[in-house]
């Protein structure tokens, strides 16, 4: 008698097989491969090779939030569809979004747009030096992600994180994360980023001055965007 499986998106029942299966995997991200049928491939799955990583990213940060160790195919097929539906109807604001200048890990338009990438929050994701920090601030030149507006998010908080990096007798690196939205909602909206910033002094005051440097920017992004949500400090991210 052949294996049967579901579909994780419909629950239509499918063969399992090497050469007669009707089933097919779909990679989302985050070492996640949902089973689906052939319709629900063709729905879901032509671009899966673009939205993983950051699908992924987001699976990883939700999971941590509310520290869920395991979820069933058919609960993460459900916020795969939401978040390309949402996917979908943000690609509206994108069709007159010419870029005007970067500031930081933010890509801004000439009409209050803006794109940034998604960074993970787990250690593993984490930036441990500077090495690391610079890798991080090249991997946001490309945010993989359309256009947003002040309307699509909820809060602008930050948070140092690990330790600092020193960079000589007069400055130091850190790293800190920055939180649009509830990670603990998968949205395709921003909800986490990071970036790393210099703090300069002698023998203290360099958090300090890295700080005011990424609030200013924070402020800089908050007035292109037109955004009235405060910049909160928070202990952790």
């Amino acid at each position: 008698m052949a294996k049967t499986t579901n579909c994780a998106f419909c629950g239509k029942e499918l063969k399992k097989g090497l050469f007669k299966g009707e089933d097919m995997l779909i990679d989302c991200g985050g070492g996640t491969l949902l089973t689906c049928c052939k319709d629900c491939y063709a729905e879901y799955g032509e671009l899966q090779d673009v939205r993983k990583d950051r699908f992924g990213t987001k699976l990883i940060n939700m999971k941590r939030a509310k520290r869920i160790k395991k979820l069933s195919e058919a609960e993460i097929a459900k916020m795969y569809t939401n978040y390309i539906d949402e996917e979908r109807k943000q690609t509206q604001k994108c069709l007159e979004a010419f870029v005007s200048e970067t500031v930081g890990i933010f890509t801004l338009t000439q009409n209050g747009l803006f794109s940034v990438r998604e960074f993970a929050t787990d250690f593993l994701n984490s930036d441990i030096g500077a090495k690391d920090m610079i890798k991080s601030l090249d991997k946001a030149q490309y945010t993989a992600c359309l256009y947003f507006d002040k309307n699509d998010i909820t809060k602008i908080e930050y948070a140092k994180v690990g330790m600092s990096s020193p960079l000589g007798l007069f400055a130091q690196a850190y790293s800190f994360a920055i939180r649009l939205n509830d990670e603990a909602v998968i949205t395709y909206k921003p909800c986490i980023t990071r970036i790393a910033m210099v703090g300069r002094g002698f023998i203290f005051g360099y958090q300090r001055n890295a700080e005011a440097k990424l609030v200013d920017q924070l402020n800089y992004i908050k007035k292109k965007i037109g955004s009235d949500l405060p910049i909160v400090k928070v202990k952790k991210i």
